[in-house]
């Protein structure tokens, strides 16, 4: 025959081997979401250094693999400042842990939205692959990717993307609440790149024609030259309206602004792609242009810019210089063109 004995006090033993059991795994837990808080905001340190928002994906990209270890990621983010008033759409960022590049991926979001602010897939935690629809659950199951967690990105009070991260493991699963700090402080780092960009906008362009200001053209006319792809095909010229005193003084200064806006309107649409141009200041007009024709003097490029503004009830006088031919730095040449513009000048008026 065998007898069980129960013991209380042994019984009251193993409860208490179980609690501490229990407790200790909780507290091993607590030491590791705060070694990864630790690691979080002494890498998060240099977040704030970066001058686009892809290179902010980049870095924490490279956080959540190397600290979280996150087995596949991705940003959806659609940019927040762009110029001439069109409609930025979406894209991918920075995937890593997947078959597909962010080109791929950012078609698939054409198509198939991501981010919406009020049928969402999800935010603010985990979900089971599965539970996605196509076909944004084949992108992360051909990766053996079993969950996936979302957290959004906010940027002037609204929703501007989110964070996707996927895991092969249950076990593996990021803290939420570490996620989520993440999400608000690449936030953060984006709106601040964002009013930087306006910032800087602003410091280079001038608000009543919207054209680059004098510090906007020079320094982007030096990012050009430092290329060294310009050669004699590159022409600078300069542009001024005749008599714009006189149009101010008769006609008032709405109408003179009209003036300078027409101006830079024609200007801007002339040149396209194959240049920039800029207001300096009062009625003087700078531009950088690309010739097309290789037997484009300055005088034939002047004359054509000229004939612009042959139907206008005013008119204007341009000189140009050619580029590593009339001088080979940027002063010389516009001392050249400014010298020619006032030699046309003087010529309309005799």
């Amino acid at each position: 025959m065998i007898v069980f004995v129960i013991d209380s006090h042994a019984k009251h033993l193993h409860f208490e081997n179980r609690t501490f059991s229990t407790v200790a795994k909780g507290l091993e837990k607590g030491a590791e979401r705060l070694d990864r808080l630790r690691d979080l905001i002494e890498q998060s340190r240099h977040w704030a250094s970066a001058n686009r928002g892809r290179t902010l994906f980049k870095l924490v990209a490279e956080f959540f693999q190397q600290t979280f270890g996150l087995d596949a990621g991705l940003f959806v983010y659609k940019k927040q400042f762009i110029l001439e008033g069109n409609t930025p759409n979406p894209q991918i960022y920075h995937p890593w842990g997947l078959k597909y590049s962010a080109a791929e991926l950012s078609s698939v979001l054409e198509e198939n939205a991501w981010i919406k602010e009020v049928n969402c897939h999800f935010r603010e935690g985990w979900r089971p692959t599965h539970q996605l629809p196509d076909p944004w659950r084949s992108v992360w199951s051909d990766s053996q990717i079993e969950f996936v967690g979302s957290w959004p990105l906010i940027v002037k009070g609204h929703i501007a993307g989110d964070i996707v991260v996927g895991q092969k493991s249950p076990s593996a699963k990021t803290d939420e609440n570490l996620m989520s700090l993440c999400s608000t402080y690449v936030s953060f780092v984006l709106e601040m790149l964002s009013l930087r960009r306006i910032a800087e906008f602003h410091s280079q362009h001038e608000p009543l024609t919207g054209l680059l200001n004098r510090r906007g053209f020079e320094e982007r006319f030096h990012e050009l030259v430092g290329t060294k792809m310009v050669d004699s095909s590159l022409l600078i010229g300069i542009l001024d309206v005749n008599n714009f005193k006189a149009i101010n003084d008769n006609h008032g200064h709405i109408k003179g602004d009209a003036v300078l806006q027409e101006v830079a309107s024609v200007l801007k649409k002339h040149i396209g792609s194959n240049g920039m141009c800029a207001r300096f200041g009062g009625d003087e007009f700078v531009f950088a242009l690309h010739s097309l024709h290789d037997d484009d003097s300055a005088d034939c490029v002047a004359r054509e810019v000229t004939a612009l503004f042959s139907h206008r009830d005013y008119s204007v006088s341009v000189g140009c210089a050619v580029w590593n031919k009339d001088g080979t730095d940027w002063s010389s040449c516009f001392r050249i063109a400014d010298k020619r513009l006032y030699k046309g000048k003087a010529l309309d008026t005799t």
